[in-house]
């Protein structure tokens, strides 16, 4: 009876063993199967983030053109304060044409200088505006030389160096011009962070996003 017990004892021990070894190695390939997904993830994860940082890169800088805006134009009275009634009765975007349009005066017909007009952002105005504002000083200061901010079909020609279908010929040649007397750039663009959305890309930002 005693050796019968011990054996039976023994059998089911070693089934017992054989049972846990086998559980053991179902954990093992769960955890396996676990840790290979998750890091499948997060490959997935690493490349989509990849790829957006990679696509967004020409975003963080913006085209810049450098014109001699004609502050001479203005008149203000020596003994007359610069109130915000002032301010706001200065017509900014026609002192930005004629600074840009002294750089190109062989440009002469209208239709031309549209076209030269259409390069600078429509928003350039508003930003000197408001550099006018934080130091009205500016207005009696004569001539000032400033980097504007380009419409944002220059943007992506000058970045890419390639032709799109909304910049013409004669705006190309003009590009040419600014690239070749160093009067265009890229830099930093604060913009993309400060400002929220936009119909005009150039000043479309991520604020309202963050």
């Amino acid at each position: 009876m005693w050796s019968e017990s011990t054996a039976s004892n023994m059998n089911n021990t070693e089934i017992v063993k054989q049972s846990l070894a086998k559980r053991y190695g179902k954990e093992k390939r769960f955890r396996f199967y676990g840790v290979f997904a998750i890091s499948i993830g997060f490959a997935f994860l690493a490349f989509l983030l990849v790829d957006i940082i990679g696509k967004s890169i020409p975003a963080f800088t913006a085209t810049e053109i450098r014109i001699t805006v004609p502050f001479s134009l203005v008149e203000i009275p020596a003994d007359q304060e610069i109130t915000d009634e002032v301010i706001l009765s200065v017509n900014y975007n026609s002192l930005l044409r004629k600074g840009l349009n002294a750089q190109f005066p062989e440009i002469k017909k209208r239709k031309d200088r549209k076209q030269l007009n259409k390069l600078i952002s429509s928003g350039a105005e508003f930003e000197l505006l408001e550099m006018i504002r934080n130091d009205p000083e500016i207005l009696r200061g004569g001539d000032l030389t400033l980097w504007i901010k380009a419409d944002d079909d220059v943007d992506t020609y000058y970045k890419l160096e390639t032709t799109v279908s909304r910049i013409s010929e004669l705006q190309a040649e003009i590009i040419q011009g600014l690239v070749d007397n160093d009067n265009i750039r890229t830099a930093f663009n604060s913009t993309f962070f400060t400002a929220g959305d936009s119909r005009e890309p150039e000043q479309a930002g991520i604020r309202s996003a963050l």
